[in-house]
């Protein structure tokens, strides 16, 4: 039993001051994992605790509906010129696709150094634009090589079995 006790004494006494620092804090930890383990086990939450708190959060319904009211009231009056811009805004599908002009910028000099491209920009010309007379047509996709690549693909497979 002595020499259980000289042992422990001196394992003690080797310790630094950090050591001590650390076991204490290692004990507080565990002290503190066992203490929020009880508590988590031995509480409930009622249900009407959760409806209780739900009553007392924020309610979107009726800020969805307030706001609405609020924007019914506060209609803006448009002049004359507002209404016949609104009515003048909306154009056709064709007429957007029409009105694409491709704007390009224009360069005065043109120099190469190694394998850099240097271009002074004409500030007098600055931009031009280039009217392309293609219509946009929308095309359908076509899987044909696709199909044809899944077919040999079929093939393939059953060559190797």
């Amino acid at each position: 039993m002595k020499s259980i006790i000289k042992d422990i004494v001196s394992f003690l006494s080797s310790l630094t001051l950090i050591d001590y620092i650390l076991y204490f804090a290692i004990l507080i930890l565990i002290i503190l994992v066992v203490s929020l383990v009880y508590l988590l086990k031995t509480t409930t939450i009622d249900e009407e605790d959760i409806l209780d708190n739900d009553s007392n959060e924020f309610d979107i319904r009726n800020a969805i509906e307030q706001i609405s009211q609020e924007d019914q009231k506060n209609n803006i009056s448009l002049t004359e010129y507002e209404k016949e811009q609104e009515e003048k805004a909306i154009i056709s599908y064709e007429e957007l696709v029409n009105s694409i002009k491709k704007k390009k910028i224009n360069y005065e000099d043109e120099k190469n150094d190694k394998d850099v491209s240097i271009k002074k920009i004409d500030l007098d010309n600055l931009i031009s634009e280039e009217n392309n007379d293609e219509e946009y047509v929308c095309k359908s996709f076509t899987f044909t090589h696709e199909e044809e690549y899944l077919k040999e693909l079929k093939q393939l497979i059953k060559l190797l079995d």
